[in-house]
């Protein structure tokens, strides 16, 4: 009797050993990649090495083709080299120029140029004059990109692309659908102010205040994606004027009418790039945008007013 008690009694531990082991647990990974901490988080059963490396190289592979001065396709491209693009970059690209249509070139890829000149000019702690701003501004076009099959061309000699405002979007879509394909089903990546959701868990992401270090609103989020652009990163200050990294394409200055845009959309390469080009567009004809497209946006002004549409 007593065998057969402790034989019972190791069995159930024996099965829970098992149990334990195979239960699903939640699993983060984190490299910095695209100049920004990435943060992967999945809920799997056992550690998915293979899946977090998949979506890590996925990763690391559009950075390398999509860093605007080194060698892959488009520091190749703004050399004024000619090649044959890879088929993610070709889409970026495709995908940026029909988000420059969408927002009138408040979003525009071709801004290269002009966000050079500022780049000279921050190590000095200086901005540049209208006059300056001015001679690289016939260069910033998205219209002036022209496509042929797997090639791109520039109208005008000189002009060169950034897809800094849209390839973290995209290269988030492509690691949630590795992520995917390796068996993971819920999870989250975080890319700075990017940041996609999948599978049935509702996550709750902060919301920054722009001016404060506190989250100013909490959203409740399942299979989204969501982006927030903001005048607080990346700035330098000459006088009161404060000069950041968004710039509005038709004049080549940082904009005022926005201090940060939150966009909430299906895919990661839309809220990327529609935070941007709603922060250029500023409040009214931003959220008038977002109204028409049904895409959720959060919107905060220079007076810390704070517009939802709630969609």
């Amino acid at each position: 009797m007593k065998k057969k008690t402790w034989e019972i009694g190791f069995f159930l531990i024996l099965v829970l050993a098992i149990v334990l082991l195979f239960r699903t647990k939640k699993y983060t990974e984190t490299q910095s990649m695209m100049d920004t901490p990435w943060e992967i988080t999945v809920f799997s059963r056992g550690y998915p090495h293979k899946a977090f490396n998949s979506a890590f190289q996925t990763i690391h592979n559009i950075d390398s083709l999509a860093y605007f001065g080194g060698t892959g396709d488009i520091g190749r491209l703004n050399r004024g080299e000619k090649l044959t693009l890879s088929k993610d970059i070709l889409e970026i690209i495709k995908q940026g120029i029909y988000v420059g249509k969408l927002t009138d070139g408040a979003f525009d890829i071709t801004i290269r140029p002009v966000m050079e000149l500022w780049k000279d000019f921050k190590k000095i702690n200086k901005a540049p004059t209208q006059e300056e701003i001015n001679k690289l501004l016939p260069l910033v076009n998205y219209k002036n990109i022209i496509i042929n099959d797997s090639t791109v061309e520039f109208a005008q000699k000189g002009m060169k692309i950034d897809l800094s405002g849209i390839a973290k979007g995209y290269a988030v879509d492509l690691a949630v659908e590795k992520l995917k394909s390796a068996g993971i089903k819920t999870g989250m990546i975080r890319a700075g102010g990017q940041i996609t959701v999948f599978g049935n868990k509702v996550w709750k992401i902060g919301i920054r205040n722009p001016r404060k270090s506190e989250v100013f609103k909490v959203l409740e989020l399942k299979n989204r994606a969501v982006a927030t652009s903001g005048d607080y990163e990346r700035f330098f200050m000459t006088g009161d004027v404060r000069h950041h990294h968004i710039m509005n394409p038709k004049t080549g200055f940082s904009i005022s009418d926005c201090i940060s845009t939150t966009i909430i959309t299906d895919k990661g390469v839309f809220s990327d790039a529609l935070s941007t080009g709603v922060f250029v567009l500023g409040p009214e004809k931003g959220m008038a945008l977002l109204d028409s497209l049904k895409i959720r946006g959060i919107i905060v002004t220079p007076d810390m007013r704070f517009l939802d549409n709630n969609l």
